[in-house]
């Protein structure tokens, strides 16, 4: 019977080994097709950049190198930093709340980035949040665009007023 306990014990742990690449390999796959498509960075539970892919350096002009051990707030605006919500976001995410909108945020040339993104606290077995991984795109073009049009409709609102008033004097 010891005999045959060693090669079962072998076929278990290579089938177990073939499970776990297997799983392995469908992470990768899925991380290969996010880092494609979408601009990812991942914070430690403080908020400092431990990780950017090559999208989000893209979007922001920064290197990798210029961003790794940089913390969040270096990337926003004074503005946004003095409103006592973007402390209360990290406390947030601190807690496991998940937060999803349109951020702006500073290139390295100092000019506004507009991003769609969430931010997804990831949590220990024990609950406690260790990091917190941002997933977003780039969503400038189409927010400035957004902008141009209020303007213009705002120019043409205020000519249409004028011109009424034009015609009932």
């Amino acid at each position: 019977s010891f005999a045959l306990y060693i090669p079962l014990s072998a076929k278990f742990a290579h089938d177990l080994y073939c499970m776990y690449r297997k799983e392995k390999q469908i992470i990768e796959d899925k991380m290969t097709a996010i880092h494609s498509s979408c601009i990812l960075v991942v914070f430690d539970e403080n908020g400092v950049i431990l990780e950017v892919n090559e999208n989000f350096c893209l979007a922001t002009g920064y290197k990798s190198a210029e961003l790794v051990g940089v913390h969040h707030r270096d990337l926003v605006s004074k503005d946004v930093l003095d409103d006592d919500k973007y402390e209360s976001f990290w406390n947030k995410l601190q807690n496991g709340k998940y937060f999803e909108g349109n951020f702006q945020r500073k290139k390295k040339n100092g000019s506004p980035v507009w991003l769609y993104a969430t931010y997804t606290p990831v949590k220990s077995l024990s609950g406690k949040v260790y990091q917190v991984i941002k997933i977003a795109q780039d969503i400038t073009e189409s927010y400035q665009d957004k902008e141009e049009i209020l303007k213009q409709n705002t120019y043409l609102e205020h000519a249409a007023k004028i011109l009424r008033h034009d015609m009932h004097s």
